[in-house]
């Protein structure tokens, strides 16, 4: 199965490549892998995927949700923390703390340096 995905991408990449298709420009076809699959499977699961599904996806995948979300998931900083747009919109005290909880638990999902980048994006 594995040499059969490798193949099929390589020659797919390697047409794209040749075509001249302005995404495959810096693209070596020999570089495609399964570890890239794996990447582009668990940011697809964090973009759009069940949250509550997300254990058992990762235990198809074969690693635990915190290696998922600290070397795989390829998304953006500002993907990420999406769910804490508006947070200082909440009229009552009891739903500030909320929002204020939900921002902390997405926060330590970031690493140092996206937490920065995004500290500087929102100055």
């Amino acid at each position: 199965m594995f040499t059969t995905v490798t193949r099929a991408v390589y020659t797919a990449t390697s047409a794209l490549k040749n075509l001249g298709h302005p995404l495959f420009q810096d693209i070596d076809p020999r570089k495609t892998n399964p570890h890239f699959f794996r990447n582009i499977a668990i940011t697809h699961e964090r973009r759009h995927g069940d949250p509550t599904k997300r254990k058992a996806f990762h235990k198809v995948i074969g690693n635990s949700e915190a290696v998922g979300d600290r070397d795989y998931n390829e998304m953006h900083p500002g993907e990420k923390t999406v769910d804490a747009k508006g947070w200082w919109k909440s009229e009552t005290l009891q739903g500030k703390a909320a929002l204020i909880a939900q921002i902390k638990a997405l926060m330590s999902k970031l690493t140092i340096e996206e937490k920065r980048q995004l500290f500087f994006e929102v100055l």
